[in-house]
């Protein structure tokens, strides 16, 4: 009995925390866009990264992560134009001292099917440049070994 009281509360936490709470900062934005594709809601997760970047106080870093995030959603959805014009706000300004991510193929791989090969060319040599900081840049080099 006490455990199912405990499970309870716990559940009613989450539905809260990731449902329901006000959407402040940063970290909500992050865990109700989690929290909505976890659950199936693609469409409300678009309009929370959207809605936050209009009307919650952001850095410019977690702004672009934002950005980031609203791109690979598009690209997720197939539709490449928006992806990149989210990408693009996402990586303006963007400090020098990042790590790969292996979402960087779909980064790029947008550009490509968006018929911007040019774009792509240059975003990934944006990446490649940064194997010094971390190795890991190196992995985008086989499957866009064309474009080099």
């Amino acid at each position: 009995m006490v455990l199912t009281f405990i499970a309870l509360c716990f559940y009613t936490l989450f539905i809260y925390q990731f449902y329901f709470k006000p959407i402040r900062k940063y970290s909500d934005i992050i865990n109700r866009g989690f929290a909505l594709r976890i659950i199936g809601r693609a469409d409300k997760e678009k309009e929370v990264y959207l809605k936050s970047l209009r009307d919650v106080r952001l850095s410019d870093t977690e702004q672009r992560d934002v950005k980031y995030v609203l791109g690979l959603w598009y690209a997720r959805k197939e539709d490449y134009s928006n992806a990149i014009q989210y990408f693009d706000g996402a990586f303006q300004n963007f400090p020098d001292d990042y790590n790969y991510k292996k979402e960087f193929v779909t980064v790029v791989d947008s550009y490509i099917k968006a018929n911007c090969e040019d774009e792509a060319r240059l975003r990934l040599q944006s990446f490649l440049s940064r194997v010094s900081f971390d190795k890991n840049f190196k992995k985008l080099e086989r499957p866009f070994k064309n474009l080099l």
